[in-house]
């Protein structure tokens, strides 16, 4: 088949318009969750992202919480995952940053990290290179137990806030 000027010019075309509109079109992200009972909440909070991110569109899924690390696991080995993930700290986050499906983040890349305890960041780091994988979603106290004898002896009252708390710790 002879290349013709009409043919090469057509294609040349069609590529930058095609280019074009690759470069014009929107992103389109995928974020999974296991937490159902949140689903309006993250829809609130990416209704909002999205009117200051205009050309970022956000996909939420939720799944059930029994299921969700099951079919998160077989969706990244099968190189189907989502561009976002919600991740379960300590042995659930080995599963998913050991195979290298999630990026490392560090205080350069993400300088809010710098901005989380680092206990809590300790959640979220694999034990095998002590690299951060995400970013912890909930820091929460379940119960602060004390003996009333030792802090009478000890003529303290109480603590009532989280900063009493470490002032007598």
């Amino acid at each position: 088949m002879k290349l013709t000027r009409r043919m090469l010019m057509g294609a040349a075309v069609g590529g930058y318009l095609l280019s074009t509109a690759a470069a014009m079109a929107k992103t389109e992200l995928t974020f999974w969750s296991w937490r159902q009972e949140d689903k309006a909440f993250y829809n609130e909070i990416i209704k909002k992202f999205q009117e200051k991110e205009p050309e970022i569109s956000v996909k939420f899924e939720t799944y059930a919480p029994e299921n969700y690390q099951t079919i998160l696991s077989t969706a990244l080995a099968a190189g189907r995952g989502p561009d976002v993930i919600q991740v379960r700290a300590y042995g659930n986050l080995e599963t998913i940053a050991t195979p290298g499906y999630l990026l490392a983040l560090d205080k350069q890349s993400v300088p809010e990290l710098a901005k989380f305890p680092e206990p809590a960041l300790a959640a979220e780091t694999l034990r095998s290179d002590g690299k951060v994988y995400a970013v912890p979603f909930a820091m929460q106290t379940q119960l602060v137990v004390y003996n009333k004898k030792l802090f009478k002896d000890a003529g303290v009252n109480p603590p009532k806030t989280w900063d009493e708390l470490m002032a007598l710790a």
